[in-house]
């Protein structure tokens, strides 16, 4: 489902590396389902693979996520302007997700 959301092969193809790479097509599919915008989507998805790669720095496992790794993502990698001011939103959707599923 990434691939509906992303052209670039190289950038799908590192959005499926990290604790979370076998939850993002889920929730690419639930953004469909919901119908999001896809430029809202992509901006979300960009977020949560950002925050998967910090979760694989620091050897979190999915089921290790919560607020407190979000947190410290936040503070660690992601400045107030830009694509970011979404950073706290788009993350919030990935810990629903993850909640709904029973993965967290």
């Amino acid at each position: 489902m990434l691939d509906f959301y992303f052209e670039s092969k190289t950038h799908v193809r590192q959005l499926r590396h990290g604790p979370l790479a076998e939850h993002l097509d889920g929730l690419a599919a639930e953004f469909q389902r919901d119908a999001f915008a896809s430029v809202t989507a992509r901006r979300i998805l960009s977020v949560v693979g950002q925050f998967n790669r910090f979760a694989a720095i620091v050897g979190a496992a999915a089921e290790d996520v919560d607020e407190a790794l979000v947190g410290r993502f936040l503070a660690a990698e992601l400045v107030d302007d830009g694509l970011f001011q979404s950073g706290p939103s788009a993350l919030r959707h990935m810990l629903g997700y993850l909640r709904r599923h029973g993965i967290i």
